[in-house]
């Protein structure tokens, strides 16, 4: 029988892997040299740095506070062949103002857009521009590269003017007073509502209501502004001065009801629930999974079947504990607690 050598083949073997393992490094390095190359080719034969915008009219809109109202694109513009990398800078200001009270943003390199969200766009405006809510405002917007050759040089793009419409933005809190409410008259006690998880400009009641007439209030101790009965008992009104209209809602049977608010449509329904008085119930205390932070209170779960049962399933701590009816920070809010201590 004839003898094979293992440590031939095992060598033999060996030397291939390696020189597939050098030929397959080489062809990487070879394609990332590649790609390499054709960015810098990119680059180098490029066109002028130009500006775009998914809209040069535009509306904003509270109900789409929190999404992107338009958004700034630029090519790459040139290095002029010397193979520098180039990083941009955008700016954009109002019309007229020649960029002298810009909004710059630093967009370093290999970035190429930019998204402007609606609230903050907006809260530009109002503010640092002075724009009038419900007229146009023209704003322009410009990109300009610094290129890294030696020596530096740069490159600005075409001029974008875009026109823009903003909002006045509704009150982020809400309360009601009166005495259908459990707090009654008394601004300064005045009962919170809850925004809604969707729409920052709706907010919702749960709650008991006695016979007797309500409004509300935008800012606890303060009774205006106002919102009030507007037409007709599904309408609310702003109210700003004390000779404007003082028309308030009515409740006729002690019940628990519903109401649901919207600043920006004017509308309100009020509808009596076979429901708990909350609709969500939460958990603070030295003994709750995050302590006495009541902005980040533990919700516990609503039974699907049964809506006036509220459970937790979880690590408590040792310590206290009790169940405010929302998060609101102030703890002006109802709480459950223990009656005594037997």
């Amino acid at each position: 029988m004839r003898k094979i050598d293992i440590t031939h083949i095992c060598s033999a073997l060996t030397k291939r892997s390696y020189l597939r393992i050098t030929l397959f490094a080489l062809s990487v390095a070879t394609l990332l040299t590649s790609c390499d190359q054709f960015e810098a080719l990119k680059l180098a034969l490029a066109g002028p740095l130009t500006l775009s915008s998914t809209a040069t009219t535009v509306v904003l809109n509270q109900k789409q506070a929190s999404q992107t109202g338009f958004t700034l694109s630029w090519t790459t513009g040139s290095n002029n062949g010397s193979g520098a990398s180039i990083s941009y800078k955008l700016l954009i200001d109002k019309k007229g103002n020649n960029f002298s009270k810009a909004l710059s943003y630093d967009m370093g390199k290999g970035v190429y857009s930019k998204d402007f969200n609606v609230a903050a766009f907006n809260d530009s405006l109002l503010n640092r521009w002075k724009a009038t809510a419900g007229t146009t405002i023209d704003m322009e917007a410009k990109v300009v590269s610094t290129i890294y050759s030696t020596p530096e040089s740069s490159e600005t793009s075409n001029v974008l003017t875009i026109t823009v419409t903003p909002y006045q933005p509704v009150s982020k809190t809400l309360y009601i007073i009166g005495d259908a409410s459990p707090k009654g008259w008394d601004a300064n006690n005045a009962l919170a509502l809850t925004p809604s998880a969707t729409d920052a400009t709706v907010f919702v009641y749960q709650g008991a209501l006695s016979a007797g007439s309500f409004k509300f209030i935008t800012t606890p101790g303060q009774f205006l502004p106002s919102y009030n009965m507007g037409s007709d008992a599904s309408h609310i009104v702003y109210r700003q001065l004390s000779t404007d209209p003082d028309n308030k809602f009515t409740i006729t049977e002690s019940a628990v009801y519903k109401i649901t608010v919207s600043l920006l449509d004017l509308t309100i329904t009020i509808a009596k629930v076979d429901l708990p008085a909350y609709s969500a119930i939460y958990m603070v205390g030295s003994a709750a999974p995050n302590g006495w932070d009541i902005s980040n209170a533990t919700q516990l779960a609503q039974d699907a079947t049964n809506p006036y049962i509220f459970t937790y399933k979880g690590v408590m701590n040792v310590g206290e504990f009790k169940f405010p009816v929302n998060r609101n920070s102030d703890w002006g809010q109802d709480m459950y607690m223990r009656t005594d201590d037997t």
